[in-house]
C-alpha cells in the first residue's frame, strides 16, 4: 500500500512539474498574452 502511494505521489509530482514547465514556457513565449490574461477583463 505504501509503495503504491509513493509511486502515485511520484507520478503526480512529475506530472505537475511537467505542467509547470509548460506553463513557464508559455509565459516566456508570449508576454503580451500573459499580460492580457493576467489583467482583469474590462
Amino acid at each position: 500500500m505504501a509503495a503504491i502511494s509513493e509511486q502515485h505521489q511520484h507520478e503526480t509530482y512529475r506530472r505537475n512539474a511537467r505542467i509547470h514547465a509548460e506553463i513557464q514556457m508559455n509565459l516566456l513565449a508570449s508576454p503580451p498574452l500573459v499580460v492580457a490574461y493576467a489583467s482583469p477583463a474590462p
